[in-house]
This record gives structure tokens, C-alpha cells and sequence, in this order.
């Protein structure tokens, strides 16, 4: 019998698992969310670039989607610049009954010791409240850079170091939110984007690295942030939009680090 499931979200990663929702007859679509005024009234089946009508046209409307009585909801939502609404959506959804399975918020991937229990206790409450459960993944992080290390890990005699690395051509990146908005692509040097702003790439990547460090029995002292940026010789367009000149093409390097205080016997720092 097919999982009834509706979906939240159409972007760049939305799209992705829309089409397989659609395509896949394990799953039945019951709802489809969107935030975009241009997309409402539109079928599913356009928004997820297949040559398919299915029937489920999208709303703004949660309460609607929720209202179709799925048994799970697929949140691809966005939640790098939105994370009260987004956490709050996700609390919604779990007290309606409904398990979640997403691509954010991505701290909710491994939260504790990231986010203060005052922000995780609502979320366990209403898993309570409707008997639900929520499962928060991706590609970074959510695999390549935390289960891959832990399945490395477990062919080793002994670990002196676990470096994890994200190389991405973001000239192809189709999202200006995330560019401009959280990263800063094409901003002047002088200013400070929202991803640089002290602690949010601790949090960003720290549940990635707190769940790693989890998996190999690690106690972090801390986690620490650097990062360099480079003007733009000239000006050039991306696919999320226009850099200027002296603007801010990329990041040259991002760093996270961590330090230990205990460590399984079998291996050393």
C-alpha cells in the first residue's frame, strides 16, 4: 500500500524529491505547499518539471496540505533565512500527527548541543503530542560529510584526524536567497552576509560535526570558524543572478575545526 505524503517546498532540492514523490508508486501525494504566489494553483507535476497532471495543485495554505491526512510530509522548504517559521512549520506538522522527512531546517539534523533545549523541547512535545517522529537530512550535511566519515571510521584501527571538505561550482547554483541573501555572493567586502555573522557557521555545520563526534565517542572542547574572501577582478553573471566588480565571487576557504578531550581507546587526536 502506497505512503500517503504530502510535500512542503519547491526549490532547488524540493523539485528533486517532488518528482520522485510523483514518479515513485510507493508514495501517493496527498498535498503540495508552496511559498511563491506564482506557483499556487499550479499541478504538481509542472512544479516538478515532469510531463505528468496528477490532479494535486499547490497551496500557501499548511493547515490545507496538513488537512489531506498524509502520514508523512517531505519539508524542503527554506530555512537558511527563516528558521522561527520553519521550526515552528515542522512543530505544526509533528503535533497534527504527521511524521517529517527533510532537508531543513538542517540543524535539526543533529540539534542538541547546537540549539538550546528550549528550542528542541517544543519540537519532542509535539512528536509526543501526535505520536510522530522527524528525520532531518541532505547531502552536506547529512551524508558526505557525516555518516561517509563514520563508515570510514569503522574500517580503521586508530583515527589521528577526520577532515571533511565541501568543493561546490556555486557560478551554477540557481538560488538567490542562499547567494546573495545567506552567503553574500556579490556583496562589498566591508559587509558582513548573514553566514559570516559570529556562530552561524558553528551552527550551520556544528550539528554535522557534533553528530560525528558522537559517532566516535568524541567530548568536543570546541568548534572554531575562519573563512576568506576574494573580490571579483570584474563583473559577471552567475546562474542565481549578477556579481559585481569588487563584489564577492567566492569563498576561498571555510574552515571548521574541533578539538577532543576523550576518545575511544582505539584511536588518538
Amino acid at each position: 500500500m502506497a505512503i500517503r505524503v504530502a510535500h512542503i517546498g519547491t526549490g532547488n532540492v524540493g523539485r528533486i524529491a517532488l518528482s520522485e514523490l510523483i514518479a515513485n508508486p510507493a508514495f501517493e501525494l496527498t498535498g503540495l505547499c508552496v511559498s511563491a504566489e506564482e506557483k499556487v494553483g499550479k499541478d504538481a507535476g509542472e512544479l516538478a518539471g515532469l510531463d505528468v497532471t496528477t490532479g494535486i495543485t499547490a497551496t500557501a495554505d499548511l493547515d490545507a496540505v496538513l488537512a489531506t491526512e498524509p502520514e508523512c510530509a517531505v519539508y524542503c522548504a527554506m530555512g537558511d533565512n527563516r528558521m522561527p517559521q520553519a521550526m515552528e512549520d515542522v512543530r505544526k506538522i509533528l503535533a497534527a500527527g504527521v511524521n517529517v522527512v527533510g532537508s531543513a531546517p538542517v540543524v535539526l539534523q543533529f540539534p542538541w548541543h547546537v540549539m538550546p533545549d528550549k528550542y528542541i523541547e517544543p519540537l519532542e512535545e509535539a512528536g509526543r503530542l501526535g505520536n510522530s517522529s522527524i528525520f532531518i537530512n541532505g547531502v552536506d550535511p547529512g551524508f558526505v560529510t557525516d555518516l561517509i566519515p563514520l563508515a570510514f571510521a569503522s574500517t580503521c584501527q586508530s583515527i589521528e584526524q577526520v577532515r571533511c571538505m565541501e568543493i561546490a561550482d556555486y557560478a551554477t547554483y540557481d538560488g538567490a536567497i542562499v547567494m546573495f541573501d545567506v552567503m553574500g555572493f556579490g556583496k562589498p567586502l566591508d559587509e558582513v552576509p548573514m553566514l559570516f555573522q559570529p556562530g552561524v557557521l558553528g551552527i550551520a555545520w556544528g550539528c554535522g560535526i557534533r553528530q560525528l563526534a558522537a559517532g566516535l565517542n568524541i567530548s568536543l572542547d570546541s568548534i572554531t570558524e575562519s573563512y576568506e574572501r576574494e573580490p571579483a577582478p570584474e563583473a559577471f553573471d552567475v546562474a542565481a543572478g549578477h556579481i559585481p566588480r569588487a563584489g564577492w565571487p567566492r569563498c576561498v576557504s571555510r574552515s571548521r575545526a574541533w578539538s577532543a578531550t576523550t576518545r575511544r581507546s582505539s584511536s588518538n587526536t
